[in-house]
């Protein structure tokens, strides 16, 4: 149990608490304002609050007493019946407020200048505590920036990013305000939680170094004026991980600049930090124009930030601003920072770490008082210019952690014994001794802080908000507390925790909900297309969900019947008012449940039917635009090739309206089905332009695309696939590298050579590969010529199949299956003519050209000899030098186990590339240990990792979870999908576990557990409605691969 709290006091310079006996009583009534925590909202603030008595809890280690500092955080007794209550023991110390009876007189000015609808939803959702950062409106604006309406403020879920967003919201109702972050270790959705049911608020969670991202975001959302927060600011991590900070602070800098010159930004307020300036011990406080000095990589960066900002100025005439602010201190602050972190350490009963000897010394400005002088920036500032944001507090870091050891006493009330938590540690690489601004020049501009330090330190209550909300703000804030967080950073948080509450609208790129509403014949390959789609946006996770209109309506009438019952052909008569009618209520009831499903946190919908007139389509859009945060996107799949609609009409009838029944009726009744509907069909066009809706037309399965008004990053991304995917019969080979010496050793990444064993697989490799792939070629060619034997007799198929199985050269193999392909994609039948039975004996008269065996070596001589094609009488000129006619590639990552995997392949027969984004994943600080070191290291990174592989990320530089090697091998699906060649790819485990994850369409959570074993092969052949898969096993006895029956 722990023990019991007792009542503190607290000594009045330190938090300006008043002496006046009226201001405080114990026991008696005081009317503070009375916010409430900042994670539950109130519902009224009409009526007054009374005091109670109220305390934090002991720390769990030694029973250190927290002391609530400021009556700020009294609850009252009207609260939300959900509001989080206090524990008894520890009273309060207000601070002095003046007592009028009315707990939000002092705001009636502000709600009575806004709209009512706005004033009320801030009167029910913000906290008072919160409110009164906000600050009041500047009604000056200069000519240039009257009618601006979007506001972006990246880096808006941070720290100071969430104060200003707080103000903005609240004070300019007229302003749209979109948030950009990427939420990294140190941003949350919980800092702006409090504004999600504003109209004039939307977050988006995006990496704001994304050029084509953040060029259609400012595009989309007509953006006028960016606040630029969003950057890596703690010095400790910059020591070990610059990299991450160059990436974000500067080419992140540059890429908005770059977008906020090409849509003709009116504003760009770049928020730097007076490090720039670098040490100040001899010299004068730093007016704007002292010359920068950065000395760490954090600062460096900012610097470079700025160099670039200014560039923009002066080359372009980009409207900038330049703000530089000393050290900020508040609630909401990751506690990494001095303040938030000593203050979290003692809430633990730990220790205050000091590097050096703690007489570094630095200034300190609340951070309400910095989003207001942002404000004023914004209002009142000359592009071009910059301006210094600072207050006159200045304290050492050893000063600093004695004034907050200061604030807490133990179980008997007694003050805490410095030398138990305080203690010395080695200092930073590089520590400046002071920062120190001179802010005349904003002052001229009418801004001054407002919040004096001791003031402002007892509002962030010290202990009560970091007490009650930091580990629900940011998970496990233990890495962060430790002295030097080289390390553990920034990598650490927010990759285990769920989605923040309030995002269950929000895309993570920006986008609301997307439903796909598909239009077409039937037998156009709409199925094969939205199947394509759920599987490529499920894997990239992206919740899918397909809702077939036909399926409905056979579970309807199996349900009305009682037996399986299909519909015929005059179902589908236009003519047919009835089962018109039916069919309309069908795909209204399968667009409610889909409606729901994404209410309840789906992301995209594919609504699965003909759709074919625009009375149907009308009717689901004018229902979906009842939902305000649902996008629309048609798409339209069109088929005018025959032979493709022939296969398609052949196909449905092993579907579930046709299944064992007469095929020829079937097919009959079938065409007559297609007929039908064409009688009423209506492509999509004119009226759906007119009403701006976005569609996207695919002609003969990709061959040609139309597409309008693709708008939303996740309409975006299904455009991209659909132009790229294609039907071509090929093998993809699949399978990791060769038994490495750190697989030996049990060792994870690294760059370790190919053990003996590695090397053996790695001789057997290209054998294996080419006896596969002439398989594959011969059983092409010999079902092109398929429909030709059955007219010319079984007799020319043996000698079709003697000579290929006397072919081993690939070489010529595809050289005949292109000239068959091109044959028959001529205009004319193949069938039936002297000139396809000429086609056949040409084939076989140039297989029979090759004498060797299966073991031979293919040579690019005998090309020279294959014959010209039948139908055109000319011959066919042998290869140039180094021309590829293999058409087959292989891919590895830039790794030496992989590239060495493929070392036996001849790289004139083969494409071989080496590529980074198949490297394996990247494990920081734990790269080159085993597991069981891991494990003994670093437990808790071992344990989390345990819990939810996919989100998981290594600590440290450049670590990576599964979740980041999704997005990076994202452009290789695409090239996998556009690609029409055959190809072997050599990878790592975790690589090999997500591409498997892509091509078998294997569940997100249980990908990261599959079982990919060493030195086996994944033989894969797309198809159009799945992915054939055979897995063969390398046996090291043998020297060879035999087909497992586990797949």
């Amino acid at each position: 149990m722990p023990p019991k709290p007792h009542p503190i006091t607290v000594h009045p310079t330190d938090c300006s608490v008043p002496e006046s006996p009226t201001a405080y009583t114990p026991g008696g009534t005081y009317n503070p304002l009375t916010p409430k925590s900042r994670h539950v909202h109130r519902t009224s603030w009409s009526e007054p609050t009374a005091t109670r008595r109220t305390s934090t809890s002991e720390a769990v280690a030694n029973g250190i007493t927290a002391i609530s500092l400021v009556s700020d955080r009294i609850e009252g007794e009207n609260h939300h019946k959900h509001s989080n209550s206090r524990k008894p023991g520890v009273q309060p110390i207000p601070r002095s407020v003046p007592s009028d009876g009315n707990s939000h007189a002092r705001f009636e000015s502000l709600f009575s200048s806004l709209p009512k609808k706005h004033a009320q939803l801030i009167q029910n959702d913000i906290p008072e505590f919160d409110l009164e950062d906000v600050g009041e409106r500047i009604e000056e604006l200069p000519a240039d920036l009257t009618g601006i309406r979007n506001v972006m403020v990246t880096g808006g879920a941070g720290f100071i990013g969430s104060f200003l967003v707080r103000k903005l919201v609240v004070l300019y109702p007229e302003l749209n305000i979109y948030v950009i972050d990427k939420l990294d270790y140190c941003g949350t959705y919980s800092n702006l939680r409090v504004l999600s049911n504003f109209h004039n608020f939307q977050f988006i969670k995006a990496d704001i170094t994304s050029p084509d991202f953040m060029f259609y975001l400012l595009q989309e959302k007509e953006i006028d004026v960016i606040f630029h927060l969003a950057a890596q600011t703690h010095v400790d991590n910059s020591f070990g991980d610059s990299f991450e900070f160059t990436r974000n602070n500067v080419m992140g800098t540059h890429v908005l600049l770059e977008a906020a010159k090409a849509h003709g930004i009116k504003r760009f307020v770049h928020v730097s930090t007076d490090e720039v300036y670098g040490e100040v011990v001899s010299r004068p406080d730093c007016p704007e124009d002292t010359i920068l000095a950065p000395s760490n990589p954090y600062s460096a960066t900012k610097a470079a930030a700025e160099c670039l900002v200014m560039s923009y100025w002066k080359s372009f005439g980009l409207p900038i601003l330049i703000t530089r602010s000393n050290n900020v201190y508040g609630p909401y602050q990751y506690p990494e920072k001095i303040c938030s972190k000593f203050i979290c350490s003692l809430i633990r009963g730990g220790r205050c770490y000091v590097h050096g000897d703690g007489s570094n010394s630095r200034k300190y400005l609340y951070a309400g008082d910095v989003a207001t002088a942002l404000d004023v920036v914004l209002r009142k500032g000359t592009p071009g210019e910059s301006y210094n944001i600072g207050s006159a507090f200045e304290i050492s870091n050893l000063n600093l952690a004695r004034r907050l050891i200061g604030h807490f006493v133990d179980q008997d009330g007694q003050p805490l014994e410095e030398s138990d938590h305080l203690e010395f540690v080695r200092d930073r690489a590089f520590n400046d001794q002071r920062y120190a601004v001179d802010c005349s020049k904003i002052e001229l501009l009418g801004w001054k802080p407002r919040m004096p330090f001791s003031e402002g330190l007892c509002k962030t209550s010290v202990v009560d908000w970091y007490k009650e909300n930091a580990e629900e703000w940011w998970g496990d804030i233990a890495n962060a507390l430790v002295p030097h967080p080289l390390k553990a950073l920034p990598f650490q948080h927010n990759v285990h925790s769920k989605k923040p509450e309030g995002l269950s609208e929000q895309d993570e790129y920006g986008d609301s909900k997307l439903v796909i509403i598909m239009v077409g014949l039937p037998a156009r390959g709409k199925s094969y297309i939205v199947k394509k789609l759920r599987r490529y946006l499920n894997w990239l996770q992206y919740e899918t969900k397909i809702f077939n209109v036909g399926n409905r309506r056979r579970s309807e009438a199996q349900r009305d019947t009682g037996k399986r019952t299909s519909h015929d052909a005059a179902f589908f008569d236009p003519q047919n008012a009835k089962s018109r009618g039916l069919r309309d209520l069908l795909a209204m009831e399968s667009l409610e449940e889909l409606i729901q499903w994404l209410r309840q946190g789906g992301r995209v919908a594919v609504h699965d039917a003909t759709n074919s007139t625009i009375e149907r389509r009308k009717l689901l859009y004018d229902r979906l635009k009842k939902e305000p945060d649902f996008r629309i996107l048609y798409i339209e799949s069109v088929c005018t090739d025959e032979a493709v609609l022939e296969r398609n009409m052949r196909l449905k009838l092993s579907g579930p309206d046709y299944k064992d029944k007469d095929p020829e009726q079937s097919l009959k009744d079938f065409r007559q089905r297609v007929a039908n509907y064409e009688k009423a069909y209506q492509p999509i066009g004119e009226y759906e332009e007119a009403l701006d809706i976005s569609y996207c037309k695919l002609v003969n399965v990709g061959k040609k695309i139309i597409a309008h008004n693709i708008a939303g990053y996740l309409a975006g991304q299904c455009v991209f696939y659909l132009m790229n995917f294609n039907l071509a019969d090929r093998q993809i080979f699949l399978t990791r590298h060769g038994e490495s010496q750190d697989n030996i050793l049990g060792r994870i990444g690294g760059d370790a050579p190919l053990s003996t064993l590695g090397k053996k697989f790695a001789a057997a490799l290209p054998k294996f590969v080419q006896t596969q792939r002439n398989a594959f070629l011969r059983e092409r060619i010999q079902a092109l010529h398929e429909e030709e034997f059955v007219l010319y007799g079984r007799e020319l198929q043996a000698r079709m199949k003697a000579a290929l199985q006397q072919t081993a050269d690939p070489e010529k193999l595809q050289h005949i299956l292109d000239r068959l392909e091109l044959y028959q994609s001529k205009e004319h039948s193949p069938f039936g003519t002297d000139e396809a039975h000429g086609n056949i004996v040409d084939s076989i008269e140039s297989l029979k050209l090759d004498a060797g065996g299966e073991n031979a070596t293919p040579t690019r001589d005998s090309q020279e000899q294959i014959p010209g094609d039948a139908f055109s009488g000319s011959s066919s000129p042998p290869p140039s030098p180094g021309e590829d006619t293999s058409q087959f590639t292989i891919w590895t990552s830039m790794l030496k186990r992989t590239m060495e995997t493929v070392d036996h392949f001849n790289p004139v027969d083969f494409d071989i590339k080496h590529i980074r984004y198949l490297n394996e994943i990247y494990a920081g600080v734990c790269e080159g240990l085993t597991y069981e070191e891991i494990q003994e290291k670093y437990p808790a990174e071992f344990t989390a990792r345990q819990q939810d592989k996919l989100k998981y990320r290594y600590p440290g530089t450049g670590g990576e979870s599964y979740m980041d090697v999704i997005h990076r091998v994202q452009p290789l699906i695409i090239e996998l999908e556009r690609m029409t060649n055959s190809c072997l790819i050599v990878t790592h485990r975790v690589v090999m576990r997500i591409l498997l994850g892509y091509l078998l369409d294997w569940d997100r959570n249980q990908m990261p557990h599959m079982r990919v074993p060493m030195h086996t092969v994944y033989e894969l052949r797309p198809k159009p409605y799945g992915t054939e898969v055979k897995k063969w096993s390398y046996l090291e006895e043998t020297d060879e691969f035999i087909l497992s029956e586990e797949t």
